[in-house]
């Protein structure tokens, strides 16, 4: 009284993703429209970090303390903008 057994090729991700390709196709799609919204937010921030004076204007005169409060507000703002909102629509 031996049964064979059926052994499904592929993975489980591949089956996975092709029961729920509508779903998976819009995550893709989600998590590119976030990169691509931190890649904008960090070309804002750095084009008006000269302008609102939280950097110097001139590369001689940076200090340790405007490359870290720099670095600070920038994740700050991706934060703000971009990380908030995505995990807010990711539930």
């Amino acid at each position: 009284m031996s049964e064979e057994t059926e052994v499904e090729s592929g993975s489980d991700w591949k089956n996975f993703a092709s029961k729920h390709w509508k779903i998976v196709a819009v995550f893709v799609v989600a998590a590119i429209l976030v990169f691509i919204g931190a890649i904008y937010v960090f070309l804002w921030f750095t084009a008006d970090a000269q302008r609102t004076g939280l950097v110097p204007s001139t590369l001689g005169l940076w200090t340790i303390g405007n490359i870290l409060l720099y670095i600070l507000n920038l994740i700050v703002w991706e934060l703000i903008l971009i990380g908030v909102p995505a995990i807010i629509g990711a539930f």
